[in-house]
């Protein structure tokens, strides 16, 4: 990026590695650190980065609660977290979180 960060940065991680068993929840959520941390450098340091996660209810809602564990040893921190869900029963739609790249937030918004 020639020295320039981004102000934000959108995740949209293939579910369907772990909905397919091609990657388990453990390997999954290992390769999404890699991803957050890489994410993280390319960041202005007034950045936010959103992430739709996949959250299967009949699977204690994996992939999303390793990967919100994974997200607290990085530098990001959580400010919200978005869900929804669709009319159907069955249908899971995926909640989207947003992370600040500082470690406290934003200064004056705490």
């Amino acid at each position: 990026m020639n020295g320039r960060f981004a102000s934000l940065a959108i995740q949209d991680p293939p579910y369907n590695l772990v909905a397919f068993e091609r990657r388990d929840v453990r390997g999954f959520v290992e390769w999404c650190r890699k991803w957050a941390n890489a994410t993280y450098n390319a960041l202005a340091e007034d950045a936010s980065l959103y992430v739709w996660m996949g959250a299967d209810l009949t699977e204690g809602f994996q992939p999303l609660p390793d990967f919100m564990v994974i997200m607290r040893g990085t530098k990001f921190r959580a400010r919200s977290l978005i869900t929804w869900s669709f009319e159907e029963p069955g249908q899971n739609k995926s909640p989207a979180t947003t992370f600040w790249p500082w470690p406290n937030g934003p200064q004056g918004m705490e």
